[in-house]
C-alpha cells in the first residue's frame, strides 16, 4: 500500500506540472492570437488607406494631366492676344484670322472648364493676381491693367493674371 500511496502522491505533482505547462501553452497561444489579430487589423487599416489614396489619385490625375496640357497651350493664347492688340486695321483679313484662331482655342478650353481671370478696377487678390508693375496714379491695391491673362480650371488657378496695380496712397 505504501507503493500505491507513493504513486498517488507522485501523480498530483505530475498532474500539476501538466496543467501548468498546458496553461502556459494556452497563454502563449492566446498572446500569439492577439498579436495576429492586431497585425490583421493594421493590415486592414493599411488596405483602406491605400484604397482611399488610390481613389484620390484616380480623381486627381486627369485634372493634373489637363493642367499640363492647358499650361502648354496658354503661351499660344498669349501670342494671339498680343497680336490682336497690336493690329490697327479693323477690316484686315489677317486680324480676323488671328481673332478666329484665338476664339476657337479659347472656346475649346472653355468646354473643359477653363476660365479667364480678367477683371480690372477690383482689389488685388494674391490668389488670382501677380503684381509685376505699379501705377502711382491709381488707388493702392486696385487692379489697373492686366498685362498677361490668368486662367483657372474650375476653382483652381492654373496661372495667376500678371497685373499692374495701383500704388497711390490716399492723402491725409
Amino acid at each position: 500500500m505504501k507503493n500505491s500511496s507513493s504513486q498517488q502522491s507522485k501523480n498530483p505533482p505530475d498532474l500539476e506540472e501538466n496543467t501548468s505547462s498546458s496553461l502556459s501553452e494556452v497563454e502563449a497561444l492566446q498572446k500569439d492570437l492577439s498579436e495576429k489579430e492586431e497585425q490583421l487589423l493594421r493590415a486592414l487599416a493599411d488596405l483602406q488607406n491605400v484604397r482611399r489614396r488610390w481613389k484620390d489619385d484616380a480623381s486627381r490625375l486627369p485634372v493634373l494631366g489637363m493642367e499640363k496640357v492647358i499650361l502648354a497651350i496658354l503661351p499660344s493664347l498669349d501670342h494671339f492676344e498680343l497680336a490682336m492688340k497690336n493690329t490697327t486695321e479693323e477690316g484686315d483679313e489677317w486680324k480676323k484670322g488671328i481673332e478666329a484662331i484665338f476664339i476657337g482655342l479659347f472656346s475649346a478650353l472653355s468646354t473643359i472648364g477653363v476660365e479667364k481671370i480678367e477683371a480690372t478696377d477690383i482689389p488685388v487678390d494674391p490668389n488670382f493676381h501677380e503684381v509685376i508693375m505699379a501705377d502711382e496714379e491709381k488707388p493702392e491695391g486696385m487692379v489697373c491693367e492686366i498685362l498677361q491673362s490668368g486662367y483657372r480650371l474650375g476653382e483652381k488657378v492654373i496661372r495667376p493674371a500678371k497685373i499692374k496695380a495701383g500704388s497711390k496712397t490716399p492723402e491725409s
